[in-house]
């Protein structure tokens, strides 16, 4: 397999994937840089080495590399030195941790848990996790329709109009997640407490 045949646009000599944190800063000639998070193969690296089973191959041998974020500006050429200059202090969360909970064992809750604390996991990766970790635990919302009650009403704009709700014995509702749309349902008779469901 030569450079560049799973698409990364830096390769270097030196440690394994298991050196690396998440949030390590790194310095890459005159360029600093954080690791954001592994990088994860999709079908299409299947397609391009010819076996659909490659994907699956590639995450367990743990040998992926890294995305990271630009923190500083520079320039990178051949034969510069990587060198950590920063990590977390308070329970570095490693890679390949990442890579196992997310991908290899979705039903490790202590690990989803574990994730989630991670004071370096990008709100990307945070969100992805605490919905696994609902699913996991049975606490993914409910099935079919659920009445709730409207505790406020405000018009946001002429075609906008936000509504608080809330459940209608108290218990917590779901967390709201980046780009989930709800269905509702409108009681619009003359009964005295407005509802709302779901």
């Amino acid at each position: 397999v030569g450079w560049g045949m799973f698409g990364e646009n830096i390769t270097f000599e030196g440690p394994q994937d298991d050196f690396f944190y998440i949030g390590d800063v790194l310095k890459v000639g005159s360029a600093v840089v954080q690791i954001t998070q592994p990088r994860h193969p999709c079908v299409k690296i299947g397609v391009k080495m010819g076996d659909p089973k490659f994907p699956m191959a590639y995450l367990k041998a743990g040998r992926l590399g890294f995305h990271t974020k630009v923190l500083e500006e520079g320039f990178v050429e051949e034969g510069d030195v990587i060198e950590l200059i920063d990590r977390v202090t308070d329970d570095p969360y490693p890679m390949k941790e990442f890579t196992r909970v997310i991908f290899l064992e979705p039903n490790d809750v202590k690990g989803i848990e574990r994730m989630i604390a991670a004071p370096a996991l990008v709100p990307e990766w945070k969100m992805r996790a605490e919905r696994l970790w609902r699913k996991q635990t049975g606490k993914n919302g409910w099935q079919d329709y659920r009445s709730l009650r409207v505790t406020k009403r405000q018009q946001e704009s002429v075609d906008v109009v936000s509504l608080d709700i809330e459940d209608l014995d108290g218990q917590e509702l779901p967390a709201f997640d980046a780009g989930q749309f709800v269905t509702l349902r409108f009681d619009v008779s003359d009964q005295a407490d407005d509802r709302l469901t779901r």
